[in-house]
């Protein structure tokens, strides 16, 4: 306890010396290359007063990571987010490997143990339940004790057991166990037993209950993640974010005589409407944001063959081509990024979604049948195309969303001031409140 306890102190005091050096850097290079010292910081310096090197590492990682988006720029987020995963996913593996490769040793090492082997195995098992019992047991005490889950704001059902069961199941073990039982002194009596112990963990409860998992989520009828749920948080969260931005907007002192103001709306609603497009599920009908991605991916390549041609040439300096080629691949994988999750959303089909939180308009307004074969009378009239339509839960109007031309639904709401509108696409009913920028 008193290691760990140290090792936690460490990793405090390290975050607080990293975090006054990060907000004075802001060269990308330089940051991630301080990334790539802390883990070795940390760990040495909490050896070095006898502490637990492993924690050390763990509160320091955990912390700087926590306050990432405000200690760093956004290019040294991106550029340790990307060095981070390559090296984790190489770690892990490695890892792994030399699991594999130390097994037979450390097997070897048991056996002239003078410990029996049937209790050296009773000794794994008993370990190996422990470990799994034990999770379960706090992941039910945390859950109902300290957490409390209430429930679900549009069906008013409680979250079952199974939910919390299954939570407590997936405690597979994997790095962090290991390297834990490799920093026991090589003098330390059984350590061979020890480390065969941790191994056991590890490898049963990867096996046992990885492998189990998907089945037991099956048996238990847990549904699985719903991307809608998460698209649908999305395009909430942004126009969210967008609302406290047009906030700070009105505080800030300018004279825009380039149209600058407009441009930046322009902006920020293409990026809310893009999101809530995602929600759309009908693949017989190209959306505004999957042509724009279509037409600016084919764009992007034919920039990208000119930009090419023009560096075979030798006219522009080496560094100047590759930035406009960085810029490209910027912008094509944010592309990129959004279409796979379109595609994944259609695969999914429509589905009932909720979003979590609430207002006493969405509660006052609960999701109604929407009308049989919806149109929007105003683009009808206009002969414009919708997108994507959306009904009025006070009178039943029915409009366009904001990603259609004429935004006949959001043209109502000013109109009339009915603030919940509900989606009207086939397999839908989530709704939107327009006074709290809420959904439900």
């Amino acid at each position: 306890m008193v290691a760990a306890g140290g090792g936690a102190v460490v990793g405090v005091v390290l975050y607080q010396v990293v975090a006054w050096v990060r907000r004075r850097i802001t060269d990308p290079i330089l940051d991630t290359g301080i990334s790539l010292i802390i883990p070795f910081a940390a760990y040495v310096l909490a050896e070095e007063i006898h502490a637990s090197g492993v924690i050390a590492v763990v509160v320091a990682g955990l912390l700087l990571g926590h306050k990432a988006p405000i200690l760093q720029t956004a290019q040294s987020r991106i550029a340790e987010r990307m060095n981070w995963r390559t090296i984790a996913f190489v770690l892990e593996n490695v890892v792994f490997l030399l699991i594999g490769l130390q097994a037979h040793m450390l097997i070897e090492d048991v056996g002239e143990s003078d410990v029996a082997a049937g209790r050296i195995a009773a000794i794994c098992a008993a370990t190996l339940v422990a470990v799994i019992v034990l999770r379960m047991v706090w992941v039910f005490v945390a859950r109902y004790a300290l957490i409390r889950p209430g429930p679900d704001p549009a069906t008013g059902v409680a979250p079952p057991w199974t939910y919390t069961f299954v939570l407590g199941w997936a405690g597979m073990r994997g790095v962090v166990t290991l390297a834990a039982a490799f920093v026991i002194p090589e003098d330390t009596e059984h350590r061979e037993i020890l480390l065969l112990v941790a191994f056991t963990v590890v490898a049963g409860t990867l096996f046992v209950q990885g492998l189990t998992l998907p089945m037991l989520a099956r048996r238990l009828r847990v549904p699985s993640p719903d991307p809608m749920d998460d698209a649908l948080a999305r395009a909430t969260l942004l126009q969210q974010a967008s609302k406290a931005g047009y906030a700070e907007l009105q505080q800030q002192e300018y004279d825009d005589h380039h149209g600058v103001i407009d441009l930046i709306t322009q902006r920020i609603d293409q990026r809310n409407f893009a999101a809530w497009e995602r929600l759309g599920t009908r693949a017989d009908q190209e959306s505004p944001s999957d042509l724009y991605a279509r037409v600016r991916l084919a764009m992007i390549d034919a920039e990208r063959r000119r930009i090419l041609e023009i560096r075979s040439s030798g006219t522009v300096a080496s560094e100047v081509v590759a930035e406009v080629l960085a810029q490209l691949d910027v912008e094509e994988s944010m592309i990129d990024v959004a279409t796979t999750e379109r595609q994944e959303l259609r695969a999914y089909g429509g589905v009932r979604f909720s979003s979590g939180d609430t207002c006493p308009d969405l509660d006052a307004r609960p999701a109604v049948e929407t009308v049989a074969d919806p149109v929007c009378a105003r683009c009808l009239e206009h002969g414009t195309t919708w997108v994507a339509l959306r009904q009025c839960l006070e009178c039943g109007h029915v409009g366009c969303c904001d990603s259609s031309p004429g935004q006949h639904a959001t043209e109502h709401f000013h109109d009339a001031t009915h603030p919940v509108m509900q989606s009207a696409e086939p397999g839908e009913d989530w709704r939107w409140c327009y006074l709290h920028h809420l959904t439900a």
